[in-house]
């Protein structure tokens, strides 16, 4: 044991359960602005997703919308089922979109639009994989997770029953690349998969 490593020993025992409580006071500070971090960010994904090409193509309230207006009212997105699970505030949605690269707000910061012009993707169903057997607490995460081991992710489509709201154990991926598709295909097909 070190000379310098002692004092330390030392100054923690004369301080006692005082000085700890003071260090978990401390704590939940950092943890807090973990939290805050990881929010903004997921808030800013859903945004940035909500506006993309991939999304726009499928969207048509949202692409309806920003025909009248590019600039979208933030408060229209408290609407939103993802939305709401991360947020009620509308400051809270210009926090997160602060950073975007994707995203631009307004001077006021009320209203938000795209930076980059809509491109309608011409090879959307060559980009696209219908998958199938999905495990039944499957979400968009999920498979987004699984599948982006073979290239990004742009969409994810998972229908769900009208009355529970449970995916129907299949759905639709769409990747930026083809070859993408590729990839998962011969990957399945490896080991007996079903896409």
């Amino acid at each position: 044991m070190s000379s310098e490593a002692a004092p330390a020993v030392a100054a923690e025992q004369q301080t006692g359960p005082a000085a700890a409580s003071e260090q978990k006071v401390a704590s939940p500070g950092k943890k807090g602005r973990h939290r805050k971090k990881h929010k903004y960010n997921a808030i800013r994904q859903q945004m940035e997703f909500y506006f993309s090409d991939a999304n726009l193509a499928k969207d048509r309230y949202l692409s309806q919308c920003i025909k009248e207006d590019p600039f979208i009212a933030l408060e229209e997105f408290l609407k939103f089922n993802r939305i709401k699970t991360l947020t009620d505030s509308v400051e809270d949605i210009a926090v997160a979109l602060k950073n975007s690269e994707l995203l631009e707000l307004s001077e006021d910061r009320t209203k938000v639009h795209r930076v980059t012009e809509f491109r309608e993707r011409v090879n959307c169903e060559d980009c696209t994989i219908y998958v199938e057997s999905l495990p039944p607490k499957a979400d968009h995460e999920w498979v987004r997770n699984v599948f982006s081991a073979y290239g990004k992710v742009v969409y994810v489509s998972l229908p769900t029953f009208k009355y529970s709201k449970k995916i129907k154990e299949f759905g639709f991926v769409e990747f930026e690349e083809e070859t993408s598709v590729q990839k998962a295909i011969k990957t399945f097909q490896a080991f007996g998969g079903v896409l």
